[in-house]
């Protein structure tokens, strides 16, 4: 094994390690019902897809220091922006992801849709 090639295994580490956190951090918070953001789920899920890809794909594992950064920052923009045809498509892999980590908890998820209407609902403003 060569220094880059134990360099990327440490990355690759460090991309579990974050993949782990962040899903058991979404586990707990669903369990708690203290609520979580989309951004942070599918930063899990995006996460936990790099780990397993690099895992079993013969890819060099160098490549992780470039796109770890642009999954967490790219999944933010897509949650905040609302890209037409990319953003409703990733929150239901999210979603799909989340009714994953959440088996066990007793709890049930509302859809990113359902989110959107009580925020837009809540900043109507009140009749007199």
């Amino acid at each position: 094994m060569t220094v880059m090639q134990a360099i990327g295994w440490v990355a690759w580490g460090g991309v579990v390690f974050l993949a782990l956190s962040f899903t058991y951090g979404l586990r707990r918070s669903i369990r708690r019902g203290a609520g979580f953001t989309w951004a942070t789920a599918m930063q899990a899920l995006f996460f936990t897809v790099l780990s397993i890809a690099f895992f079993v794909a013969t890819l060099s594992k160098l490549h992780l220091f470039w796109l770890a950064p642009l999954v967490f920052l790219g999944s933010i923009y897509v949650c905040v922006s609302g890209v037409p045809i990319l953003t409703p498509i990733l929150l239901a892999l999210t979603g799909f992801y989340l009714r994953v980590v959440s088996i066990g908890t007793g709890m049930h998820l509302a859809r990113p849709q359902d989110d959107r209407q009580a925020i837009a609902e809540s900043k109507k403003p009140p009749l007199n």
